[in-house]
């Protein structure tokens, strides 16, 4: 009976407030927040700085394209999140876990200029790592929500929104998607140079165009293993073929002899626009039956 009275009782040992209610903390919190989100913008910096620079493009055995930046990146999210979670109180973890949300928009703002400022000067393998690694720090993020929900719960968790965040992945994602199609007309300037010469329609130069899209398609589906991506590829290559396509029969210069727009002339070019037609109807077929394959 003595010993049990010489035993503390957990009583003895609340504070009243609570320790997370003193405004003390909250400003300690505060602080910290803000020191964090300091580190990780620098941090963010350097990783763009690296991706300015062309960061080292690496492939899995089926040829996807890929660099270690969203790894290095969510190691360090990851470090802020053990330490939130340290401090036992949901709070903590909430307000981390906003901190980061400007972090994450200022990455992917700043590399998303990046990515349409400087494409010309990048491999088309690069631009598929940058398709990628969106789709791959996307992955990442919905896993990171899906801890916090675990750490702090559902009432809590709702006070973190991280839709923007992953719609910004995406627009990375898709501003290398749109380079990537840039990019394979800059490759082929010597046959679009050609457009509306009167060799283009004698020997059906379009047919070659849509040949080489075919194959660079081929190959992109190996670099880029998410056929949704592909589809948005296609899409943006088609549509910038259209682009040049108009762009050049409205401005190519008098002396090709067309742009006097001749019933040959509109005969010449229904039958491009068929051929074109027929192509992107028959690669349409074949993506809804990779749809249905993959269900996507």
């Amino acid at each position: 009976e003595d010993l049990d009275h010489c035993q503390p009782r957990t009583e003895d040992f609340a504070l009243s407030p609570q320790l997370y209610d003193l405004d003390t903390v909250e400003q300690l919190m505060t602080v910290y927040v803000e020191k964090m989100v300091q580190v990780m913008r620098t941090w963010s910096t350097n990783l763009l700085q690296m991706e300015k620079d062309g960061a080292q493009v690496e492939t899995t055995q089926e040829g996807a394209c890929f660099t270690v930046v969203p790894s290095d990146m969510f190691k360090m999210i990851a470090q802020q999140m053990t330490l939130a979670e340290s401090s036992g109180l949901p709070k903590v973890v909430v307000r981390v876990c906003q901190g980061l949300i400007p972090v994450f928009e200022y990455y992917q703002s700043t590399l998303s200029r990046q990515i349409r400022e400087s494409w010309k000067k990048w491999e088309v393998e690069y631009l598929c790592a940058q398709v990628n690694d969106g789709a791959k720090c996307m992955e990442l993020l919905d896993d990171i929500a899906e801890e916090v929900r675990g750490l702090v719960g559902d009432e809590w968790a709702e006070q973190v929104d991280f839709d923007s965040c992953l719609n910004g992945f995406l627009s990375v994602s898709a501003a290398a998607g749109e380079c990537i199609a840039l990019s394979f007309f800059r490759d082929m300037q010597e046959v679009m140079d050609l457009m509306f010469e009167q060799v283009w329609f004698d020997e059906k130069i379009v047919n070659e165009l849509l040949s080489s899209t075919a194959n660079f398609w081929e190959a992109l589906a190996d670099m880029i293993p998410n056929p949704r991506y592909l589809k948005r590829i296609k899409s943006d290559t088609f549509q910038q073929t259209m682009f040049s396509y108009i762009e050049t029969m409205l401005c190519k210069k008098s002396g090709s002899g067309f742009h006097t727009l001749s019933p040959e002339s509109l005969e010449a070019i229904e039958a491009d626009l068929q051929i074109i037609e027929d192509f992107m109807v028959e690669e349409t077929i074949v993506d809804e039956q990779m749809d249905a394959a993959t269900g996507t």
